[in-house]
């Protein structure tokens, strides 16, 4: 019936993730909402945006910190004994000694990376600022509330280091227990790290230890009583890298104070990352009495052997160290109850979905506790909720040690539509929040769903958590791939009470205000919805026309895919107010087109785009185009709010009253799609024969018949149009009728349907050089009847597209495996 993607799409596919494998990811931006020693307030940082304090109850918000125009900023840390701020901005080195090292893909789009943007090697100058605790004298008082204000941060000091990623990961500054000093880590010469201090009284800063390393990552313990430094390519040649303790508050220790933890270097990450995230996601966690400190173990026994993992225990005051865990699968997440005598981890896959073993089960990870005595509990999560879903984060125990939280996303098969193959489900695309009280029941319990949730952290007083909350697409279009049009992310920060389930946002802009209203939207709150949705229309400008010649522009593909207008249509039409989702219908739709450029505009390459042909060949171009883009949008909308059945009623609508044949393709495309996703497959079945045939049979013309296909000459613009458009609409029309040539579709209808619908097919079949014959087939095979005519008139007709059968499928069989392999190759385009 239909070619599989073009085979250019696939090998460019394949040839990008074999790049990208190559490579190093970076290191992941950090973006914990982090709280206030006494759990009243919390402070994040938000990209360009800049950093924001607000009150734990989500009230209160301000921005303290605007960061336009810098490389990174860390989330602000808030001092032990008030409500002092500390962070840092990052900057490239731009002498001429450090020429190229501008790492600029640390700059991607903040909403593209829910899990933190990536950031990478090079000389770097970073700032510490400090923002004082808040004041109640007047030069602070913001003038519409009585509450005290932050004060604005000032900087403290500078320093360098070799990777941006010590800034944007939250690495570079620690607050010294006391409040009084900072210590940090700074570039000693043009390869290695050296750790400092810095007091806030005298403004000095001294070196804390003479060691130094190409990579450093420190902390304190709970208590301050311990100082902590995981070390890489130490420079001393002896080979000490791992885990260095320095007891104690007193930074003037002789170096002999510092204890190295033996073995403590063992950590192989089989290559991939880089050594400052290896030593970030390595790092030591204590429990309360800071009595044992717990770390991840990796090596392999023999060259050429898995890997093997292992969870390590030191004892500080005994200097005792062993082993508390040994397994074949990747250990992440470690996390000591309250108690300081059972620790809770994830065990199987990594964060970012790093395997230890191709095995099945090595593929599902387990969320598991271990005791003092190595004793490892069974899977904590072995239900329905995780049947076939990863575990995102484990974010352990809460301040009483009574419920333990954990992250896993819904997994697509909940969600996706296998047969409505133009609208493939993303993966991952939404997570649940869930609690095990483990008093009273041994199954966890959701108190979330419906968002991407990152950066999860208890609250230290309170049953509460920090986090992110990125309402995502759930599915997007093909189209998608190649036109930047499908909807976007977005992701204010929330507070989640942990005992209701309610969440209060921490929206710093219109945005992501609407993001909470599509929230709403999904959970079918519409009043709740249309407040949000009221809020980020605020002072918005009309919708204009998207500028041809910026479409892939990335300030452009912002403002077309976060336009919620047709979100708002929807929220209006639940609410009944029909007339005011018509005039929202209607600025989607202005907001969804397309302007011509003026004169003397050039679009691509030099090419004068106010030449008359070139003007009316790009204007049939967009004439078809634009209700396409519009009609594929508003799909991606309706699925993403679990609305198909909506989807159906509007795209009907749409089909009745359309007034041109581009219009009326569109939603009928749409209309197949959303009628598949509703389960109405009887509906589907007539819908496509009876509408969608006909229109395919008129799109077989003499420049897009099987054995016909010829390069149109260099200049001829109107053929190389005539030709792409024929094809692309032969090519869509193909997918969208794909699943009626699969057998295990065809079982899901009634006999007397298919029946009825059989001689049209046969006809069609019959006098169409096209090839649909293995729809036939199918409907055959259903009835029970003989198939041997319609399989020797498909061995007769020539290959749609040149490679014959490998890209059209020739029995139902093969389309059965198509419909697979599309989904899947969908799949990994989304993850790259």
């Amino acid at each position: 019936m239909i070619n599989r993607p073009e085979l250019a799409v696939v090998v460019c596919a394949s040839l990008f993730a074999l790049c990208l494998a190559g490579c190093s990811p970076g290191v992941r931006e950090d973006r914990s909402i982090n709280y206030s020693t006494e759990g009243g307030s919390v402070a994040f940082q938000h990209g360009d945006d800049g950093v924001f304090v607000a009150s734990a109850d989500g009230q209160s918000l301000e921005r303290v910190f605007d960061s336009t125009g810098v490389l990174a900023t860390s989330s602000p840390l808030w001092s032990p004994i008030d409500q002092r701020l500390i962070f840092t901005t990052v900057e490239p080195l731009r002498d001429a000694n450090q020429a190229g090292t501008d790492p600029g893909l640390a700059s991607a789009d903040w909403e593209a990376f829910p899990d933190g943007r990536p950031f990478y090697a090079g000389q770097m100058e970073y700032t510490c600022w400090l923002s004082q605790a808040p004041s109640q004298d007047a030069t602070t008082q913001d003038e519409t509330s009585q509450e005290a204000t932050q004060a604005e941060p000032k900087p403290l000091f500078t320093a360098r280091c070799n990777h941006s990623g010590y800034v944007a990961a939250n690495l570079a500054v620690r607050w010294h227990p006391s409040g009084q000093q900072i210590v940090f880590v700074d570039q000693v010469d043009e390869v290695h790290m050296g750790l400092f201090v810095f007091d806030l009284q005298s403004s000095t800063r001294k070196q804390v230890m003479e060691r130094v390393a190409q990579t450093i990552v420190f902390a304190w313990s709970p208590r301050g009583n311990y100082l902590s430094a995981r070390l890489h390519g130490v420079a001393d040649g002896t080979q000490q890298d791992g885990i260095w303790l320095l007891a104690g508050q007193q930074l003037t220790a002789p170096e002999t104070a510092w204890w190295h933890i033996p073995g403590s270097d063992q950590y192989d990450t089989g290559g991939w990352i880089e050594p400052l995230e290896s030593l970030r996601r390595s790092q030591p966690v204590w429990n309360q009495d800071e009595s044992k400190l717990a770390y991840p173990l990796s090596s392999r026994v023999a060259s050429g052997q898995e890997l093997e993992h292992n969870i390590a225990i030191a004892q500080p005051a005994t200097r005792e160290v062993g082993l508390l865990l040994t397994t074949s699968e990747p250990l992440r997440d470690l996390r000591w109850h309250p108690d300081g005598k059972r620790l809770g981890f994830i065990e199987g896959v990594t964060q970012w979905g790093v395997v230890a073993r191709d095995s099945e089960d090595a593929r599902r990870a387990t969320w598991k506790i271990v005791d003092e005595a190595g004793v490892v509990s069974e899977p904590l999560a072995d239900s329905d909720a995780f049947a076939t879903s990863q575990l995102r984060q484990f974010v352990g125990w809460n301040a009483s040690g009574e419920q333990m939280a954990v992250v896993a996303p819904i997994a697509v098969e909940e969600y996706q539509h296998k047969w409505a193959v133009l609208f493939p489900a993303i993966p991952s695309a939404r997570d649940r929040v869930l609690l095990l009280d483990t008093s009273k029941t041994t199954q966890p319990q959701i108190v979330h769903e419906g968002m991407r949730i990152t950066f999860p952290q208890w609250s230290p007083t309170a049953n509460q958590l920090s986090l992110w909350g990125t309402f995502t697409p759930t599915h997007r279009s093909w189209l998608s791939i190649v036109l930047p049009a499908s909807l976007r992310p977005g992701d204010p920060a929330a507070i989640l009470d942990a005992e209701t389930g309610q969440l209060s946002w921490l929206a710093i802009n219109q945005h992501e205000q609407s993001q909470v209203g599509h929230y709403y939207l999904l959970k079918q709150d519409y009043a709740r919805a249309w407040e949000w949705y009221t809020k980020g229309a605020e002072g918005r400008a009309e919708p204009q026309p998207q500028s041809l010649q910026d479409l892939w522009s990335q300030e452009s593909q912002t403002r077309f895919a976060q336009e919620p207008w047709f979100f708002e249509y929807y929220c209006l039409f639940k609410l009944g107010r029909h007339d005011e989702a018509q005039a929202r219908l209607a600025n989607f739709r202005r907001s969804m087109s397309f302007q011509l450029p003026r004169e003397g505009e050039e679009l691509l390459n030099d090419i004068n785009a106010s030449d008359p042909m070139i003007q009316r060949e790009l204007q049939q171009t967009l004439d078809l185009l634009t209700p396409l883009i519009q009609a594929s949008l508003a799909a991606e909308v309706f699925l993403s709010l679990n609305a198909s059945d909506d989807g159906v009623q509007f795209f009907r609508q749409q089909y009745t009253q359309a007034t041109n044949d581009a219009e009326r393709f569109a939603a009928a495309i749409c209309l197949t799609q959303m009628l598949l996703a509703s389960g109405d497959h009887v509906q589907y079945a007539t819908f496509a024969t009876d509408e969608l045939l006909p229109f395919v049979e008129g799109l077989t013309t003499d420049k897009t018949l099987p054995g016909t296909l010829e390069v149109p000459s260099g200049n001829d613009i109107a053929a190389w149009r005539e030709q792409a458009e024929g094809l692309g609409l032969l090519l869509i029309s193909g997918m969208s009728c794909l699943p009626l040539a699969s057998a295990e579709f065809q079982a899901t209808l009634d006999e007397a349907q298919v029946r009825d619908l059989l001689p049209v097919w046969e006809a069609f079949a019959q006098r169409s050089p096209l090839p649909v014959d293995v729809v036939v087939i199918a409907m055959l095979q259903r009835l029970g009847q003989d198939t041997s005519d319609a399989v020797a008139r498909s061995a007769e007709k020539e290959p749609w597209l040149p490679g014959g059968d490998k890209f059209q499928p020739q029995s139902p069989q093969q389309a059965d495996d198509m419909i697979v392999q599309l989904s899947q190759l969908f799949q990994q385009l989304s993850r790259l």
